[in-house]
């Protein structure tokens, strides 16, 4: 395989982490002093063996865990780290948050496919009719984003624990991106 591409430039910082500290529930350090930039056009991969803090980082990158120092800034903007920020407000200023757990905290099994494809944007404007939940609205959604990420079986109806793994990842990847 030859895949033949210009070399891509980087652009300008989106995500910058400065010295962060971040320590489990039992009080042990899962992030030491963590450091590092992410800019524009960039993919960038956090490897390592369970248990080793890539997931306390993430969930103290997207505000929802408790950092003991540092900072984390977005597009130039600060980031709580108390662990009490906003996912809405973060979300709405471009932070998805896909959890390495889809079964625990990135669906609700016992939902239609539809429902967790609005899962925490259900007060988007796009999916509100008045007051109450556009179900068409969010019907059309959940089809675009069956086609979009094929997502199989093409069933916006079907309860989403009776999707394969990838699948349910696909599930909350479309409803992220």
């Amino acid at each position: 395989l030859r895949v033949e591409k210009g070399q891509s430039e980087a652009g300008a910082v989106k995500l910058s982490v400065k010295n962060l500290t971040v320590k489990d529930q039992r009080g042990v350090t899962m992030v030491d002093d963590v450091s590092f930039d992410l800019r524009g056009g960039e993919i960038v991969g956090i490897a390592g063996v369970a248990g080793n803090g890539q997931s306390e980082l993430l969930e103290a990158i997207s505000g929802i865990r408790h950092a003991v120092s540092g900072e984390v800034m977005l597009d130039g903007k600060p980031i709580d780290l108390t662990g009490k920020a906003d996912p809405g407000e973060l979300r709405g200023r471009g932070l998805a948050h896909v959890p390495e757990d889809r079964h625990h905290v990135g669906l609700v099994l016992a939902f239609e496919e539809n429902e967790n494809s609005i899962l925490g944007y259900h007060d988007d404007e796009r999916y509100l009719k008045g007051p109450f939940l556009d179900v068409d609205a969010i019907m059309a959604d959940a089809k675009d984003k069956i086609e979009k990420y094929d997502i199989r079986p093409a069933n916006p109806r079907l309860k989403t624990a009776n999707f394969s793994g990838g699948n349910q990842q696909k599930i909350v990847l479309a409803r992220e991106m």
